[in-house]
C-alpha cells in the first residue's frame, strides 16, 4: 500500500484503505477498483490523496494512533453535538464526549512509540468534524509528551474536541466559501471563539480549562491573535497546544479552496511563524511526534532514485527507511532494495512524488 494523488490513478489501480463518512459509513471500500466514476466521486468529495494497493510494497503497514472504531465514534459524537447546537437544542453529551476522549487517551498512550503517520482521507462536507477529531488527537499527543496526568489529559482532549463548536453559529456559506473572505466575513468568523466559550462554560460537567480552549485557541504569542489579543504568557498552555494542532491539521487537509500541504511543507510554514505565533517548545515537541514523510509516501532521493517510505523512527523524522523501486534513470528495478537514511546520512529526500 502506498499514497498517490487521484490525478495519477490509472486503470486497474485499487483502493488500499477504506474511506468513511462522518457517520462511519464506508464511502469507498478497500480493494475497490478505481474506475473513472470513482475517481470523480473522490474529486467531488474533495479527497485528492488516497492509499492504493501496490504489490511491491504490500507489506507496508500504516498504523494509526487510535483505532478506526474509536475515530468513527469520536467523529460521530462531535458531529451530533455540533448539529444539535446548530439547531439551537444546545445538547452537549458531556459524558459521552469524556468517555470517547478517555478511549483516545488510552489508545494514544498504548501507541506512544508511533509517529503520527496516517493520511486522513476526509470529505469537504465532513471537514469540521474530522478536523475536531484530528486536533484532539494531535493535542493529546503533545499532552502525553508533556507527561500530563489523566485529569489534565482529559480536560485537554475534551477542550480540543470541542474547540470549534462556536462555528455552529456561522453560516455554511461563509465557512465553506471557496474564495477569499471579505473583511466583514472574517470578523464574523472571529466571533466563533467567544461563541464557543459561551456555549461551553455553562456546562457544569465541563472544566473551565476545557472551555477556555475554545476561547483562546486563536490567540498568538505576539499578542496579535483574537479575540482578546493575549500574549504567550497570558494564554493557557492548553490553548497554545491546541493552536499548533489546529493549524497543522488545517494545513494538511484538502480544503474547498486549496489542496493539502504535505507534512514537511506544513512544518516549514509553522516554523516560519515561531515566536510571533507559536510557542517554540510546543512546536519542537509536536514535530518530534510527526512523521515528515509518512509511511506509504513515494519520495525521490538525492541519488535520483525513487521509492516508498516503509518505516519512520522517532528522532529521525527526515531520515526514514525507503524501499527503492526506480533507479536514477526512472527505470523500475527488478530487485528492490532498502535504504535506511538514518544509516546513510549523505543521502536525503529531495521531493515527494505524488
Amino acid at each position: 500500500m502506498r499514497q498517490t494523488s487521484i490525478d495519477n490513478i490509472t486503470k486497474e489501480m485499487k483502493l488500499g484503505k477504506d474511506i468513511y463518512s462522518a457517520e462511519g459509513i464506508v464511502l469507498l471500500a478497500r480493494g475497490q477498483e478505481l474506475k473513472a466514476k470513482y475517481v470523480e466521486r473522490l474529486r467531488n468529495l474533495g479527497i485528492y490523496l488516497v492509499y492504493i494497493e501496490d504489490k511491491r510494497v504490500a507489506d507496508v503497514e500504516v498504523k494509526d494512533l487510535i483505532s478506526e472504531q474509536t475515530r468513527r465514534e469520536a467523529t460521530k459524537i462531535i458531529k451530533d453535538t455540533m448539529l444539535s447546537l446548530k439547531k439551537k437544542r444546545a445538547i452537549i453529551e458531556v459524558r459521552g464526549i469524556k468517555e470517547t476522549v478517555n478511549e483516545m487517551v488510552d489508545e494514544i498512550i498504548a501507541n506512544r512509540h508511533l509517529l503520527i503517520n496516517l493520511l486522513d482521507m476526509r470529505s469537504y462536507d465532513d471537514y469540521l468534524y474530522n478536523h475536531s477529531v484530528g486536533v484532539c488527537i494531535l493535542s493529546l499527543t503533545i499532552g502525553i509528551a508533556y507527561k500530563y496526568d489523566e485529569l489534565r489529559l482529559r480536560d485537554l482532549g475534551v477542550g480540543a474536541l470541542l474547540h470549534d463548536v462556536g462555528k455552529t453559529k456561522i453560516s455554511s456559506e461563509i465557512l465553506n466559501k471557496p474564495g477569499k473572505l471579505t473583511a466583514e466575513e472574517f470578523e464574523e468568523i472571529k466571533k466563533h471563539s467567544r461563541w464557543g466559550f459561551d456555549m461551553l462554560r455553562g456546562e457544569k460537567e465541563l472544566s473551565l480549562l476545557s472551555s477556555h480552549i475554545a476561547y483562546q485557541h486563536h490567540e498568538r504569542c505576539d499578542g496579535r491573535g483574537y479575540p482578546r489579543g493575549l500574549s504567550e504568557e497570558e494564554t493557557l498552555q492548553f490553548a497554545r497546544i491546541v493552536s499548533v494542532a489546529d493549524v497543522y491539521d488545517a494545513l494538511t487537509a484538502d480544503r474547498i479552496y486549496r489542496k493539502r500541504f504535505l507534512p514537511h511543507e506544513a512544518r516549514k510554514i509553522i516554523e516560519s511563524n515561531l515566536e510571533t505565533q507559536f510557542s517554540l517548545q510546543i512546536v519542537k515537541i509536536f514535530f518530534e511526534n510527526v512523521a515528515l514523510y509518512p509511511v506509504g509516501t513515494m519520495v525521490k532521493l538525492s541519488t535520483g532514485e525513487r521509492g516508498v517510505v516503509m518505516k519512520t523512527e522517532r528522532g529521525f523524522a527526515s531520515q526514514p527507511q525507503v524501499r527503492v523501486l526506480y533507479n536514477e534513470k526512472g527505470e523500475e528495478l527488478e530487485r528492490y532494495r532498502e535504504r535506511n537514511l538514518r544509516e546513510e546520512p549523505t543521502i536525503s529526500i529531495t521531493k515527494v512524488v505524488e
